[in-house]
């Protein structure tokens, strides 16, 4: 089953599901964002 990788952004953007974690480097990059918070 393939599930879906969601966003919302409110104020910042959050990314969910299976597989969201494989965006974060690009994500990061494009931002330039130094001290990410990661949730699990």
């Amino acid at each position: 089953m393939t599930q879906k990788i969601s966003q919302f952004s409110f104020p910042n953007t959050i990314y969910f599901g299976a597989g969201a974690i494989d965006n974060l480097p690009e994500y990061i990059q494009n931002t330039g964002i130094k001290k990410p918070l990661l949730v699990t």
